[in-house]
């Protein structure tokens, strides 16, 4: 699975943000993947911005919200 948008702040583009899920998941059986959690990788402009781990069950939105964490609290490369 993954979720990708363009940001922009009125007219002006800001970039494009990718959440692609690490893992294959069988979408078959809704209820038995609840609560399965997967590691999605987060990129910013195609730029790797780190990984995020997601429990299923919580939700696109709650995915998005992590994700954007990642991007705007950057770290630099050790």
């Amino acid at each position: 699975m993954a979720v990708w948008f363009e940001v922009n702040i009125n007219s002006q583009y800001i970039g494009d943000v990718e959440i692609r899920r690490r893992e294959k998941l069988d979408l078959g059986d809704q209820a038995a993947i609840q609560d399965v959690v997967s590691t999605y990788l987060v990129t910013l402009n195609g730029m790797h911005m780190g990984d995020v781990r997601h429990r299923y069950g919580d939700g696109v939105w709650r995915l998005i919200a992590i994700a954007t964490e990642i991007i705007a609290t950057p770290t630099t490369p050790t």
